[in-house]
Order: structure tokens, then sequence, then C-alpha cells
């Protein structure tokens, strides 16, 4: 696996049929990779929105670049967790 990211919990706007356990105003909690792949795929997106130049092995190397260590386990947590302001500051 060369990108890992966690992703602790999200609260999501849900229908009204849904199984989950919602929480106020039909909102529910959500976590896992599930969540994280289409923020990632997202930020990926206006990566390459700003710089169209990029080749799949630069923006890895940007995005790992950008990431915050957590405690410094890559088994359990990759390259930590990904610092999208800090990604796009500039």
């Amino acid at each position: 696996m060369d990108q890992f990211l966690i992703f602790i919990s999200l609260h999501d706007a849900l229908p009204i049929s849904s199984n989950f356990h919602l929480t106020k105003n039909f909102y529910a909690i959500t976590s896992g990779t599930s969540v994280a792949t289409p923020i990632v795929a997202g930020v990926c997106s206006l990566l390459l929105r700003k710089y169209p130049y990029l080749t799949p092995n630069e923006t890895k190397r940007i995005l790992i670049n950008n990431c915050n260590k957590i405690t410094g386990d890559r088994n359990s947590e990759g390259h930590g967790w990904l610092n999208v302001k800090n990604l796009f500051k500039n």
C-alpha cells in the first residue's frame, strides 16, 4: 500500500431511510477508508487543477510531503494525516 489515510470521524448527511445511528438533524458519524478515499481523491483533483502538469509520482510525493505524523508507526497510520491547509497555502 503506497498511500494510507486514516479518517477518525465525519458527520455525514444521510437520508431519513438510512440504517445508520443518526444524530440530531439526520446526521450520522461515519469513519474509515471509505470516508477518506473520496476526500483524498478530491484533494488530488484540486491539486491537479492548480498544477495540471504534475505526474502521478510528483502528485504522490507532494501528498506524502504534506502529511503530519501522528505517532510515527507507518504500519498503522501510513504517513500521517494529510494537511490540506498546508498543501494549498501558496
